[in-house]
């Protein structure tokens, strides 16, 4: 089994770092590097270990975590520790549609000749706003923002 960057029990690579300085490098490269340290949640490779400890191995099979990847998904059941979880199908792109993944919260960041919340990294919205798509500062980047969801007229009897 590969080893778990993504594990929660993972330290990032300039955690106990004097002055930011690392004190722990991947052997497989930078990409990999960069996912030590996240607080996204339980992989499942943690769920499994978990399992293992307490005697209940193949009850974690459960636990179906989502990806936290915009490119990549999960095409059968799954949760979020954080975040939200979006279908595929919301964004425009190369994505697949039918699958799920995690997404951090939209930031708030209003834009000073927009007044638009955006961001150019793919996001969730709460309850009762929906992900929309703006154009940056490019035409070609796009931004995406959250958006109230407009409520259905209430149709008189």
């Amino acid at each position: 089994q590969p080893y778990d960057f993504l594990s929660l029990m993972h330290y990032g690579p300039t955690s106990f770092g004097d002055g930011g300085k690392k004190t722990i490098e991947s052997k497989v490269g930078d990409d990999a590097e960069k996912l030590m340290g996240q607080r996204f949640g339980l992989t499942q490779n943690d769920a499994k270990q978990i399992a293992s400890m307490y005697g209940c191995l193949g009850d974690q099979e459960q636990l179906k975590v989502c990806s936290k990847d915009v490119e990549t998904c999960s095409t059968e059941p799954c949760t979020c520790h954080s975040g939200f979880k979006m279908e595929k199908t919301k964004f425009v792109g190369s994505v697949p549609a039918g699958c799920w993944s995690c997404l951090k919260e939209c930031p708030k960041k209003l834009s000073s000749y927009r007044r638009r919340e955006y961001t150019k990294k793919p996001c969730g919205c709460p309850p009762g706003k929906k992900v929309v798509t703006h154009k940056c500062y490019l035409p070609t980047e796009p931004c995406y923002g959250c958006e109230v969801e407009p409520t259905p007229d209430p149709t008189p009897d």
